[in-house]
C-alpha cells in the first residue's frame, strides 16, 4: 500500500520495503541460495552487512545456514535472534512472512532500523529482501494511535503468548 493511502486510512506505518534480489544456482545445492542473493541485494543498494541491524536467514537445514554465515561473514549476534526456521518452523509458502514479522518485531524491540531477510528456494534459487523499520520514530505515529495498540499481537505471538485478533479496533 502507498504511504499516502495508509495515512489517509489512519493505518500505522510499520516499515518500508526497500527491495529484493533473486539469484539462481545449481538445484542440487539450492540451500545456499542466500550466499548469492545477499551480496547481490547489498550491492544493489551499495551497503554492507555492517549496515544491517537484524538478519533473518532461513535455515531450512542447519548446515546450509552455517555455510552462508561462514561464506558471508555474518555476525551471528544479529542473525535469527528469536530463533530461525529450525526453532520456529518452516511453513511452506509462509517463510517470507514469518521472517518479516519476526525481523520487524526484533527491530522494534531493539530499536534497530535495517532488516535483511533471506531464504533458499527449491529448484536452485536464493532470495534476499531489505526493509527499513519505521516503528522507532514518533513521526510515524501521526495516524492517531500508537502502533503498539493494533500490532501488539505480533510481539506477543513471538513471545509465546496467545495470539489476538489483528483487526480488533484500538481501545478508546
Amino acid at each position: 500500500m502507498k504511504r499516502s493511502t495508509a495515512l489517509a486510512m489512519k493505518q500505522p506505518i510499520l516499515a518500508k520495503y526497500v527491495g529484493a534480489a533473486v539469484t539462481g544456482l545449481a538445484p542440487r545445492i539450492m540451500g545456499i541460495g542466500p550466499s548469492l542473493a545477499i551480496p547481490k541485494l547489498l550491492g544493489k543498494y551499495n551497503i554492507s552487512l555492517a549496515d544491517v541491524d537484524v538478519i533473518e536467514l532461513n535455515e531450512a537445514f542447519a548446515s546450509m545456514a552455517v555455510y552462508c554465515v561462514e561464506r558471508l561473514g555474518i555476525d551471528t549476534a544479529k542473525m535469527n535472534v528469536r530463533g530461525g526456521a529450525i526453532a520456529l518452523g518452516h511453513p511452506l509458502g509462509a517463510t517470507g512472512t514469518r521472517q518479516v514479522v519476526t525481523g520487524l518485531s526484533e527491530c522494534r524491540r531493539q530499536k534497530k532500523r535495517v532488516l535483511l531477510t533471506s531464504m533458499c528456494i527449491g529448484t536452485g534459487q536464493g532470495m534476499a529482501g531489505l526493509f527499513v523499520n519505521e516503528q522507532v520514530y514518533p513521526l510515524y505515529q501521526a495516524s492517531g494511535w500508537d502502533i503498539a495498540e493494533k500490532f501488539t499481537f505480533l510481539i506477543e505471538w513471538l513471545d509465546g503468548v496467545q495470539m489476538r485478533n489483528i483487526w480488533q479496533e484500538p481501545r478508546s
